[in-house]
């Protein structure tokens, strides 16, 4: 049952760090926006 349930898992937190990534990058670009003017 643990070896069936681990790959959805870790597949859930994948796509909870990329989300993560993405607004991290997301900000950043708006960082810099405001930063130029």
């Amino acid at each position: 049952m643990n070896n069936s349930k681990t790959p959805i898992l870790s597949l859930f937190d994948g796509l909870i760090v990329l989300c993560q990534l993405a607004e991290l990058f997301i900000f950043e670009e708006q960082f810099e926006v405001v930063e130029k003017s």
